[in-house]
């Protein structure tokens, strides 16, 4: 459009140019084709008049015309430029904002396909009986193993509101009840398993966990000895099993060879038995031993070294002496400018297997002594430094002891926790162990003795061809996480929640959480809880706040 003005105005710009040079310039040879007229008598007085002849008046006429019409053209061609201009403007504006559009809806597909892709996730059949689809169940669970229940329905509903997908988030309750269901049904699967049974080289991890009051836990995980991880590798969760969890008031070695027993009929007995070294974990293995199948009882190694250390070191008075001390330090300085330097808190249970980070700070601080100005936290008073912790100068020789006897346990827990155990581990280990020998320290020397000397021990129980575990880790973990899970009810005893320590060790598909749910219902994990874990020591406070908590309460109305 804007081409075909441009040609209009040139075709009229040129016209116009040459009548008016032919005006202009051959005036004569212009009037010379025109048809002679007489002139009037008005024309005559006229020119008498003014002394110009018609022709005159005609051509300045023409040439003021021709000055108005220029100055049209050169205005129109100035607004053409300007056009021109807008129109260059206007076709890169269009074409920017093409490649905007296609941009924009490039981003729409992607957009689409995912919500097309989550909203189909979340669309597949749901689980007879359920509102929800059972890949958001699976979700669910195995969020439910890294963090809190409450915080995977929150963190589900700030992801779908991010996202833009509409649907049914659960509430922690019913995620609750989830990991429950699904516990209680991987443990009868694992009890009726016919594969246990085809195994002989089956491998039973089993230890005790108690909280408060006089309830405890026994759980047994297991594994074939033909599926442990290669040399260079640790065992992980996933590839255990839960075969028992029993709560129980107690556990002498009947009730465990009842349980062993019991265990024994429903998958097969197991080749090793590894547990912590308590003895009715240990003595009431002979149940399954018989003329044909001999149960061999592996004790764990990290509770056999934080034994070891115990007996060497702990109850010596001079480490009894620096527990003490290092008490009276922490109330001393955790309110003052040394509180970075307060020493950590030693665990009422197992104290002995978390000995290391003590040790470890024992040396810190002597470095700040030795040094207070290298200190990048800045201890501004170096006599109030002598005062609370110089008193650790005392056993700098008997820290640096301890700290060679840590680093024999912790390189042989290492070197265990890869390696597993075999008939030359005894041999393996004092190989792996002997540059860590020292002339002069007697106690890191003895240390690795003991240690050298229980793995041999461990393995001579072994067939040359056999191979086995000596670490329980695995199953101290999945304590660990079970506890975490229960948050501050750990303070309160065992609840149903323990029904839900299988989901734990692996990660659910939606396929094994329908045919799971479809199996167990709420009604089994009642009945499952009413036998195995009975009355809670939650519902019994509960029951005493029923009766009592009224008449507490007035008091304090009065008060």
């Amino acid at each position: 459009m804007v081409r075909r003005i441009e040609a209009e105005f040139g075709k009229l710009g040129d016209f116009l140019i040459e009548k008016a040079v032919a005006v202009l310039w051959y005036p004569m040879d212009y009037h010379k084709h025109q048809t002679p007229k007489k002139a009037t008598a008005m024309e005559v007085s006229q020119t008498e008049a003014y002394g110009k002849t018609v022709d005159q008046k005609r051509c300045a006429n023409l040439r003021r015309r021709n000055h108005r019409l220029r100055r049209k053209y050169a205005n129109q061609a100035q607004l053409l430029a300007n056009t021109h201009r807008k129109l260059q403007q206007a076709e890169s504006e269009v074409a920017r904002m093409q490649s905007e559009i296609d941009f924009l809806n490039q981003q729409l597909d992607r957009s689409d396909d995912a919500s097309a892709n989550a909203n189909r996730f979340f669309n597949d059949p749901n689980v007879f009986g359920h509102r929800f689809a059972a890949s958001m169940v699976a979700l669910c669970v195995n969020l439910a193993n890294v963090m809190p229940f409450r915080a995977v329905s929150k963190s589900l509903h700030i992801v779908m509101s991010a996202l833009d997908i509409s649907t049914l988030i659960p509430d922690r309750e019913t995620i609750t009840r989830w990991t429950k269901r699904l516990g209680v049904d991987k443990l009868k699967q694992n009890q009726t398993l016919q594969r246990w049974k085809n195994h002989q080289d089956m491998i039973w991890i089993v230890d005790h966990s108690n909280q408060i009051g006089t309830q405890k836990a026994l759980v047994i995980l297991a594994i074939p000895a033909s599926e442990l991880p290669p040399k260079g590798q640790t065992l992980s969760l996933d590839a255990l099993e839960v075969l028992a969890i029993e709560p129980g008031e107690s556990w002498t070695r009947d009730d465990m060879r009842r349980v062993y027993q019991e265990i024994a009929d429903l998958v097969g007995r197991p080749r090793f038995v590894l547990c912590d070294g308590a003895v009715e974990l240990r003595e009431s293995v002979d149940v399954l031993s018989d003329e044909n199948h001999q149960v061999v009882v592996l004790r764990d190694f990290k509770h056999f070294a934080a034994n070891r250390f115990e007996s060497m070191i702990g109850r010596s008075e001079t480490f009894r002496e620096f527990q003490a001390a290092m008490g009276k330090t922490r109330c001393y300085i955790q309110q003052t400018e040394l509180a970075h330097l307060n020493p950590p808190a030693l665990k009422t249970k197992s104290r002995f297997m978390n000995i290391a980070p003590i040790i470890s700070w024992a040396q810190m601080v002597l470095g700040v002594l030795d040094d207070p100005e290298a200190d990048e936290s800045g201890v501004s008073d170096v006599n109030k430094l002598q005062d609370r912790l110089g008193w650790l100068e005392e056993y700098r020789d008997h820290i640096a002891s301890w700290k060679r006897c840590c680093e024999v346990i912790g390189w042989s827990l290492a070197w265990i926790n890869t390696q597993g155990l075999e008939p030359q581990s005894g041999n393996l280990l004092h190989h792996h162990l002997e540059r860590l020998r020292d002339e002069r320290c007697e106690l890191s020397d003895c240390m690795q003795e003991k240690l050298v000397e229980f793995v041999t021990s461990s393995a001579s129980a072994l067939q040359p061809s056999e191979r086995s575990w000596l670490s329980s880790e695995a199953l101290e973990s999945a304590f660990g996480l079970f506890k975490r899970r229960e948050g501050q009810q750990s303070r309160s005893g065992f609840t149903g929640l323990i029904a839900s320590i299988p989901t734990l060790l692996c990660t659910w598909s939606a396929a094994e959480v329908r045919n799971a749910l479809r199996r167990t219902t709420t009604k089994d994990v009642k009945e499952w809880v009413a036998k195995k874990v009975g009355t809670t020591l939650w519902a019994r406070r509960t029951r005493a706040f029923k009766h009592f908590g009224a008449r507490k309460c007035h008091v304090f109305a009065i008060l």
